[in-house]
């Protein structure tokens, strides 16, 4: 019987992403932490965005829902729903700065009340796990795919190309074979 490899953080689906990074802060191992706001601080952010929160008050969200998180760890029953308690939590902490501000009068009310929906969860969820995949996407793919989808400004094909020191008419196959492979790991994860 041959020994069972185990499974790098790229190819774990989200619930078991969460199982890990839970046994790994509750065993004390030093980059447990780090490896966990890697997996979701991005997403944290973007439900602050959503929510229609400024910089700083969405750093407060951030801090917010780790520091209830590390109080809250031990007693986490369900580990692999880990990514769930974050968004719902990080939308619970827009709702309360949101009202804060509000109440102090430091921000007008455009918010209509409603909490944001299961799907747009789910969807920043899903955004949070395909950018972890472009991050771990050897060069020059990863740098190629944050260039074009992550940059407020996406370059064109001659300033991507300047960057990584290729071809302008060489930037759209490399674009294809990226985003095949982007595709089969997102495959893999379940997420296509």
């Amino acid at each position: 019987m041959t020994p069972q490899r185990s499974k790098r953080p790229q190819e774990l689906g989200i619930g078991e992403l969460g199982e890990q990074l839970v046994s790994a802060i509750r065993a004390g191992a030093p980059d447990a932490w780090p490896r966990l706001l890697d997996a979701f601080g991005d997403a944290v952010l973007a439900i602050a965005r959503r929510a229609g929160l400024d910089h700083v008050d969405a750093e407060e969200v951030y801090q917010e829902t780790f520091q209830s998180l590390y109080v809250q760890l031990t007693t986490l029953r369900r580990p692999s729903s880990l990514a769930a308690w974050v968004y719902r939590t990080a939308a619970r902490q827009c709702g309360l700065v949101r009202r804060r501000r509000i109440a102090s009068g430091e921000l007008e009310d455009l918010d209509d009340g409603r909490p944001i929906p299961e799907e747009e969860l789910v969807a920043l969820e899903e955004a949070g796990l395909i950018r972890e995949e472009v991050e771990s996407l050897p060069e020059p793919c990863r740098a190629v795919l944050l260039m074009l989808f992550y940059e407020e400004q996406p370059p064109s094909y001659a300033e991507v190309a300047a960057r990584i020191g290729r071809a302008t008419g060489s930037i759209g196959s490399a674009r294809l074979r990226c985003l095949a492979d982007l595709g089969e790991r997102l495959e893999r994860r379940g997420l296509r």
